[in-house]
């Protein structure tokens, strides 16, 4: 595999990318129940879901070769640690192709992001 780049998703192009790359892993898998694709841009819109009113999150696109491989998204609740006196971050909508490399490069990602808003665990996956 190619070297492996990790990019924040700041578009609305990365964004609906960031929705739809689990077509691109189960398309093929007859047990696969596809999301709902106008409930996952609610679910992610910043404008719009409540959870964004106190929290943050972040989505991350890891690409090889110009291919998108794989995705993560890690989000800070502090009213979730204020209430059960935890200082955790939290990690979910992880997809990415059967590749170590990948999925560590994407929670190292992950784990950076909440790292800098003070968070020393992680807990997941939260979806």
């Amino acid at each position: 595999m190619n070297a492996i780049e990790i990019s924040e998703v700041k578009t609305r192009g990365e964004r609906d990318a960031f929705i739809k790359f689990p077509w691109e892993i189960y398309r093929d898998d007859p047990a696969w129940v596809p999301p709902l694709i106008l409930e996952r841009k609610e679910f992610l819109n910043r404008e719009k879901h409540p959870f964004f009113e106190h929290g943050d999150a972040a989505l991350f696109l890891a690409r090889a070769g110009g291919k998108i491989v794989g995705r993560i998204m890690a989000s800070d609740d502090p009213n979730y640690n204020a209430l059960h006196q935890t200082n955790v971050g939290c990690f979910g909508l992880f997809d990415c192709v059967n590749d170590p490399k990948v999925a560590a490069a994407l929670f190292e990602a992950a784990s950076k992001w909440l790292r800098a808003k003070g968070r020393d665990e992680i807990m997941g996956p939260i979806d």
